[in-house]
C-alpha cells in the first residue's frame, strides 16, 4: 500500500502520460488511450490470432467509426475473432415505452377491479402505443441488415429479427404441443368414451372448409413476399390484402363453428381443452391479420422496398405457421374422434 500511495504521489507530481501501450504489450485493452475515452474502439478491429497488437496494426481507436451518425448503431463481430459480421441498430431515447407500460398498467388495472368494459379499449390502446414504439423511423437505413451507406455490405446471413420471429414460433410450437399433449392425455387417462357423453363429436364440413381457406392464404403471402424481393409494392400490397381476406373468412367460419357446439369450455375438461386450442389458434389468426394490416400501412407509406422488406419476411414465417399448426390441431381434435370416438 505504501509502495502505490508513493507511486501515486510521485506520478501526479512529475509524471508523464504513457499514452498507448507503453508496454509493448499483445492484448487490446492496451491500445486504446491513456486516460482512457468514453468508449474502447470508434472502429472494431478484426483480430486474426491471440496477439492481435504483434500482428498488423490495429485500427486506431481515434479513426471514424464508418458507421451512420444520424441514429445509435454497433458492429456485431464474430465471437472468436472480431470479424464484422452486421450492423445493428440500437434504440434511442423515446417516450413510447413509458406511455406503453402506463396503458399496460392501466389495462390490468382495469381487469383487477372488473371495469372489463374498458379491457378492449386498453388493449387498442396499448397495441396502438406498442406499433408506434416500434415504427421504424425514416432515417433507418434498410431492413436487409449489414447493409450501410457506402459500396461495401458485409457478408450475413439471416437478420437477427428474422431469427427473433423464429424463436417467438419455437415457442409457440411448444405452447401448442403442450396443450395437445394435455387434450391427449384427458382423453387416454379417462375410463370413459371421448369425447364424453354430452360432447358431440366434431362434424367436419365447417373446419374442412376452414381449413382449405386457411392454407390458401399462404400461396398470396408468398407471392406478396416473391414480389417485395423484386421492388413491387403494388403486388405486396394485393397479396397481402388476399390473405388477409382468407384468414379472416377462416375466423368467421371459425366463430360459427364455435358458437354451434352444444357443449361449453365449463361443461367438462373436453370442452375446456377443445375450446382452449382452438381460441388460442383463433388468437393467433387474428394477430396475423393485425400484422397484415401493419405491413399494408408500411407500404402506402413507402417503407417497404426492395432494400427494405424484413418484416415481409417475419410475417410470412408466422403466417406459414400458423397455417402448419392447424393441420396439427385439425388431425388431433377433428379427425382422431371420427376414428376413435
Amino acid at each position: 500500500m505504501a509502495l502505490f500511495v508513493a507511486n501515486a504521489a510521485v506520478s501526479l507530481r512529475r509524471g508523464r502520460l504513457p499514452g498507448r501501450d507503453p508496454w509493448q504489450a499483445n492484448t487490446l485493452e492496451w491500445s486504446t488511450a491513456s486516460p482512457p475515452e468514453p468508449f474502447d474502439f470508434a472502429r472494431l478491429p478484426a483480430v486474426a490470432s491471440r496477439d492481435p497488437l504483434w500482428g498488423p496494426k490495429v485500427a486506431n481507436a481515434r479513426e471514424p467509426a464508418a458507421l451512420a451518425t444520424a441514429w445509435r448503431q454497433t458492429t456485431a463481430t464474430s465471437a472468436l475473432e472480431a470479424r464484422p459480421e452486421l450492423f445493428l441498430r440500437m434504440p434511442g431515447d423515446s417516450i413510447w415505452p413509458a406511455l406503453a407500460a402506463a396503458a399496460l398498467l392501466a389495462l390490468f388495472g382495469a381487469i383487477l377491479f372488473r371495469f372489463l368494459v374498458l379491457v378492449p379499449f386498453g388493449l387498442a390502446l396499448l397495441f396502438a402505443l406498442v406499433a408506434r414504439w416500434l415504427w421504424p423511423s425514416p432515417e433507418t437505413p434498410g431492413a436487409h441488415v449489414g447493409a450501410r451507406p457506402g459500396p461495401r455490405e458485409l457478408p450475413v446471413g439471416r437478420a437477427p429479427g428474422w431469427w427473433g420471429m423464429a424463436l417467438v414460433v419455437a415457442t409457440d410450437a411448444t405452447i401448442f404441443a403442450l396443450l395437445l399433449a394435455s387434450y391427449g392425455y384427458l382423453g387416454f387417462a379417462g375410463n370413459g368414451p371421448w369425447p364424453p357423453p354430452g360432447s358431440e363429436r366434431p362434424q367436419l364440413a365447417i373446419p374442412l372448409v376452414g381449413t382449405v381457406v386457411l392454407l390458401a392464404s399462404s400461396a398470396p403471402i408468398a407471392w406478396a413476399e416473391a414480389g417485395i424481393r423484386r421492388g413491387d409494392v403494388r403486388r405486396l400490397a394485393i397479396g397481402i390484402g388476399i390473405a388477409m381476406a382468407l384468414s379472416a373468412g377462416f375466423v368467421v367460419l371459425q366463430a360459427i363453428e364455435l358458437t354451434r357446439k352444444a357443449f361449453a369450455p365449463q361443461t367438462n375438461a373436453y370442452g375446456s381443452a377443445f375450446f382452449t386450442i382452438t381460441s388460442f389458434h383463433g388468437l393467433h389468426v387474428i394477430v396475423a391479420l393485425l400484422l397484415g394490416a401493419v405491413l399494408l400501412v408500411r407500404a402506402w407509406r413507402g417503407g417497404l422496398d426492395r432494400e427494405r422488406h424484413l418484416a415481409v419476411q417475419n410475417v410470412a414465417l408466422y403466417w406459414h405457421f400458423v397455417g402448419a399448426v392447424w393441420i396439427v390441431i385439425l388431425a388431433v381434435l377433428y379427425l382422431s374422434p371420427q376414428v376413435t370416438g
